[in-house]
């Protein structure tokens, strides 16, 4: 399965992300690994910036957990072309997409659609509700809910 995440990985990553974003983080990438599903990314994206300004800052603090995420999450996943598609070319959404996106001012979310448009199942997994209702049922998308996501993973 091909799947696109949202900023939630890398914020859940952080030394601040409580137990359960902990929890849904580990839970995730335990099922992730054990699967031979793979991540597309679009570079580039908010998502990729996060991935190193976290490990830049988390560097620095000698934040020993968060460094150990986001390092394994490179060397592994981003840095593994069988785990991970870098999407870098541009990409040309539906009209239908594009509106909605720009309607409900969701436009910094392109990215993820951008990503999505170069997979087969178009999945999205994000934990920002607010996306997942502007954008159901848009086209063959299916933007669902992290611990939704799970509990069927």
């Amino acid at each position: 399965m091909d799947l696109v995440i949202n900023e939630w990985f890398p914020e859940y990553c952080r030394a601040e992300a409580s137990e359960e974003e902990r929890e849904l983080l580990d839970l995730f990438l335990t099922r992730f690994l054990s699967n031979r599903d793979r991540i597309f990314i679009r570079n580039p994206s908010r998502f990729l910036d996060k991935i190193k300004q976290y490990a830049k800052a988390y560097q620095a603090h000698r934040d020993i957990y968060t460094i150990a995420i986001l390092t394994n999450f490179i060397k592994n996943i981003i840095l593994n072309g069988e785990r991970c598609q870098i999407i870098d070319e541009d990409c040309i959404l539906e009209d239908v997409v594009t509106e909605k996106l720009q309607e409900g001012n969701y436009s910094s979310d392109t990215y993820l659609f951008e990503a999505a448009s170069k997979t087969e199942s178009k999945i999205i997994i994000t934990t920002d509700d607010k996306l997942r209702r502007q954008m159901h049922n848009i086209a063959d998308y299916k933007v669902i809910n992290l611990k939704e996501f799970l509990q069927q993973y």
